[in-house]
């Protein structure tokens, strides 16, 4: 399966790294973490937050990453931190049609119960 992709100078995800655009954050860059935490501007559910590594990837190349490990246990505490009581999901899309549509890798994390 061949996935779109975005240079890091066109990517959303880079310039918040960054700090070029504007995020409600949970985690920030530093130079001591290479994943970050921001609430997601969508409000489909109470909690919707993304969890992106700091260096510009694809969603295949996250996965198949050592990058993995420090992305998804900073998606397992902040589901934990802010869904304890109802359960959270962990969610990654790949492609358009699955709806990603941000190419910088990512994952969601969304409360149990959504609107």
């Amino acid at each position: 399966m061949t996935l779109e992709t975005t240079e890091p100078a066109h990517c959303v995800f880079c310039a918040i790294v960054a700090g070029d655009t504007e995020a409600d954050w949970e985690v920030r860059p530093n130079h001591e973490v290479s994943a970050v935490c921001f609430h997601n501007r969508l409000k489909w559910a109470r909690v919707m937050l993304l969890v992106i590594p700091t260096q510009h990837m694809s969603q295949a190349d996250l996965w198949s990453s050592s990058s993995l490990v420090n992305v998804a246990s900073l998606a397992v505490e902040m589901g934990n931190k802010h869904c304890s009581t109802e359960g959270f999901r962990v969610v990654s899309n790949f492609g358009r049609v699955a709806h990603q549509s941000q190419f910088h890798a990512h994952l969601h994390v969304i409360s149990g119960t959504s609107s």
